[in-house]
């Protein structure tokens, strides 16, 4: 929560002298420099990650962390820190949304309580 507070904290000020495109560019090339080295001390074998492999590692850094963090970036300046990351709370929403409609998995009682809790809680904070 501390490292997310900060980051955001950061980002808000960079908008002053960046758009968030380039933002988003610059944090993911630092991220990536700085997650590589961490690559080695995993027990990965490498002759057995294949090119599809390497092909969904690509489309998830894009569109899972680039695109996702351009849009978070651009929602950041348009509507604050605070109701930004207000809005992240819909993030496992979105993910339950998508495996139903994706992969076809079945919504448990569990889960679609909670995911109307976390709805009406957003819904209730957006208003303050």
């Amino acid at each position: 929560v501390i490292s997310w507070v900060v980051y955001c904290l950061i980002s808000k000020g960079l908008f002053q002298r960046y758009d968030s495109l380039t933002i988003t560019y610059y944090q993911t090339i630092v991220g990536t420099i700085l997650f590589v080295p961490f690559m080695v001390f995993e027990s990965t074998q490498w002759d057995q990650v294949t090119p599809m492999i390497w092909m969904n590692v690509a489309i998830l850094g894009i569109f899972a962390s680039a695109i996702g963090f351009y849009l978070y970036l651009m929602a950041m300046d348009r509507l604050g820190v605070g109701m930004s990351s207000l809005y992240l709370n819909l993030i496992p929403i979105v993910t339950l949304l998508t495996g139903v409609l994706v992969m076809g998995e079945t919504v448990t009682w569990g889960q679609g309580g909670g995911a109307a809790l976390v709805i009406a809680s957003v819904m209730g904070a957006g208003r303050r």
